[in-house]
């Protein structure tokens, strides 16, 4: 009877055991997968606080090094809102997107 037990308990250890394995695997797969999705998020986030001259001449090879250290500026953004004039575009889409969705709840 002593070994029909402690036979029963080894079976539910080893199963305890490959759970734990598959649970790791698991996560693993998604740490990768999230790090290859996020991956071109960060790298134009990034980029968009450098020169085009510095954001291109350390694409390749690529490091993770160049990615994040490296002289950051805001001149891109003031660029756009200034010369460019994006904050009247970005006006424009809110209001049409306000504008929309007022009609469409009262619709």
């Amino acid at each position: 009877m002593n070994t029909v037990n402690s036979e029963f308990e080894r079976q539910k250890q080893r199963k305890r055991a490959v759970k734990k394995g598959v649970m790791v695997l698991k996560y693993a797969a998604l740490a990768v997968a999230s790090f290859i999705v996020l991956m071109p998020i960060l790298w134009f986030m990034t980029s968009s606080f450098r020169s085009n001259n510095e954001v291109f001449a350390n694409i390749n090879p690529f490091s993770l090094r160049e990615m994040f250290f490296g002289t950051y500026s805001l001149e891109n953004y003031r660029t756009i809102f200034v010369k460019y004039n994006f904050a009247r575009t970005v006006g424009n889409t809110l209001l049409v997107c306000f504008l929309t969705i007022t009609i469409g709840i009262f619709v």
